[in-house]
């Protein structure tokens, strides 16, 4: 009888061990990925949106450094008659700092850069 058991059991384990090892082959059916795909859509969007705005801010940066490095200065030769108070000064466009400066009549100052030692705008 207890040989029967014995038996049994040894059947059993048997059962057993076949049902586990069974599991153990199909653990790729039951693997679940560590970032959800949903999870892993948003990361990539948010990804490609901060490089499209990296390309934006380095193209406005480019742009606008043009526009601030040129500091309104021109290179027109274009001359304009000045007068400041009993004085008639004759400059050029590119001699006078400011855009709005530069026109012709009578005014209480004008602000000049030029090139040392040319003396050119």
């Amino acid at each position: 009888m207890l040989r029967t058991m014995m038996r049994g059991s040894n059947a059993l384990s048997a059962k057993r061990c076949a049902k586990m090892a069974s599991k153990t082959n199909n653990a790729d059916d039951d693997f679940e990925p560590l970032l959800s795909t949903g999870l892993a859509a948003k990361m990539l969007a948010g990804l490609a949106v901060l490089a499209l705005l990296a390309v934006v801010i380095t193209t406005a940066g480019h742009w606008l450094g043009q526009r601030m490095a040129s500091g309104g200065h021109t290179e027109s030769q274009e001359e304009f008659e000045i007068a400041i108070g009993a004085d008639i000064v004759s400059v050029s466009a590119n001699m006078i700092r400011l855009a709005e400066q530069r026109v012709s009549g009578a005014t209480t100052g004008v602000n000049l850069y030029l090139t040392w030692p040319e003396m050119q705008g």
